[in-house]
């Protein structure tokens, strides 16, 4: 988003760059105090004396207590006007800070929205039983990329509903028979072709292992337009032959990422 303000305003916020925020916070505090002292002493010297007629004698009442009131004016004004200043100078004292926050929030909403919409697209192939078996017997490249293993752990965290870091057969059984029309069977031997180990549990190393297989298996035998045809089905619940921004926040919720209608809103524009 655009800033109003130049990127060093809040360094020179009334004082200059040298002497930064002291210069203000001097102010906000003797104004308030003058003011103090101001009105003590019109209300306990100058008012008497203006009620009882030792001041301003030929004026009527009504008018002396005009001046009174003309006479609080500024104080009072200064009041309400110094408490302006402290929004103010607690907005531009902290522009800098309140950029940073922002930024590091959009940043997360958007890597939940990418690890959302990549889980789907995994959800698309682990409810064919063949695909992943003809993933699981390709052989595993030599080396690791951080950034890609960064992208898995983030679609592994979509899956793992609890968030204990283990992927349980339970959890993803639940997942197939969601989005998947194959059987109790067919389900079972998914769940057994990832459990590599045979442990009852699906750890991030046996998901990494098999997501690298997969995103190779992909390059080599799957058509984009094809697989974006599956996804667009999944999504499509009420087979309209549109995807409405319900149907898609529905979809990412089902798969255990919640997301706003908000934030599925501006990944379908973007």
């Amino acid at each position: 988003e655009k800033v109003l303000v130049h990127d060093t305003y809040h360094h020179a916020f009334w004082s200059g760059p040298h002497q930064k925020s002291k210069f203000t916070l001097d102010v906000l505090r003797f104004v308030p105090l003058g003011a103090a002292i101001y009105i003590a002493i019109l209300l306990l010297v100058h008012a008497p004396a203006l009620l009882k007629g030792e001041v301003l004698a030929t004026y009527s009442i009504y008018v002396r207590l005009i001046v009174l009131v003309v006479a609080l004016l500024p104080p009072v004004l200064c009041t309400i006007y110094v408490r302006e200043a402290v929004d103010d100078f607690a907005i531009a004292g902290h522009v800098e800070s309140l950029q940073n926050l922002r930024f590091v929030e959009h940043v997360i909403r958007r890597q939940r929205t990418v690890a959302a919409f990549e889980a789907l697209k995994v959800v698309t192939f682990l409810r064919k039983p063949d695909i992943v078996r003809a993933a699981m017997q390709l052989s595993d490249q030599a080396g690791k990329d951080e950034r890609e293993e960064r992208s898995w752990r983030s679609i592994f965290d979509v899956f793992d509903e609890n968030q204990d870091g283990i992927f349980d057969r339970s959890e993803l059984r639940v997942l197939l028979t969601k989005f998947s029309t194959a059987t109790e069977g067919k389900i079972t031997e998914i769940i057994e072709l990832l459990d590599d180990d045979k442990s009852g549990e699906i750890s991030f190393d046996e998901f990494y292992a098999f997501g690298r297989k997969l995103e190779r298996y992909v390059r080599e035998n799957v058509d984009p337009h094809e697989l974006l045809k599956e996804m667009f089905e999944i999504v499509d619940d009420d087979r309209g032959g549109l995807i409405t921004v319900h149907e898609l926040h529905q979809t990412i919720r089902e798969i255990g990422q919640e997301l706003s209608i908000d934030d599925v809103r501006f990944s379908r524009v973007s």
